[in-house]
């Protein structure tokens, strides 16, 4: 009995490894790659989001200033659908996949072209006579009125004031 419990944990004890070697790498994709624009200039800051097919689970990163990205898939299952987008580009999508089974990086380049934003004028409105909203019940904020404001300038007659102490304030902005 014992010489066959020996048998069984050296079995399992030399198996073991190599069972262990055969998933490294098989459940986890690593999509890497590189965002260029027209000129192949790298972009930095565009946003790279991938979807697995098999899961529906989706990734997302930014580029480096060398326009690189990598996106780390746990148990993703191979195929992907990339999409990536910069301001001021036209956003791309892209299809990745793994080329063999032990095989986890998954390499997916985008050039982006520019594209042309177009801006409406905006015009903008002061108006000095608007009233500021009343603060809510049992907040700490107060609403400055001209005839409040003209209440916080200081006497002469304040206590505690030496003939050397004199306390100053500064309005800014025009009182109605």
């Amino acid at each position: 009995m014992n010489l066959r419990r020996l048998l069984v944990l050296t079995a399992l004890l030399l198996a073991s490894p190599f069972a262990l070697a055969a998933q490294v790498g098989v459940t986890t994709d690593i999509i890497t790659g590189t965002v260029t624009d027209q000129d192949g200039n790298p972009l930095q800051g565009a946003t790279v989001e991938a979807m697995s097919l098999e899961t529906r689970v989706l990734r997302s990163a930014l580029t480096d200033p060398r326009g690189r990205y990598r996106i780390l898939f746990p148990d993703g299952g191979g195929r992907y659908q990339i999409f990536v987008r910069a301001l001021g580009y036209t956003g791309v999508r892209l299809a990745g996949q793994r080329r063999a089974d032990d095989d986890d990086r998954i390499l997916v380049d985008a050039r982006l072209t520019g594209q042309a934003v177009e801006v409406e004028a905006l015009n903008v409105r002061g108006n000095m006579a608007l009233r500021a909203p009343a603060p809510a019940p049992g907040s700490t904020e107060a609403v400055q009125t001209p005839d409040r404001t003209a209440r916080l300038w200081p006497s002469s007659r304040t206590q505690n004031a030496g003939p050397h102490h004199r306390t100053r304030f500064r309005m800014v902005g025009r009182a109605r």
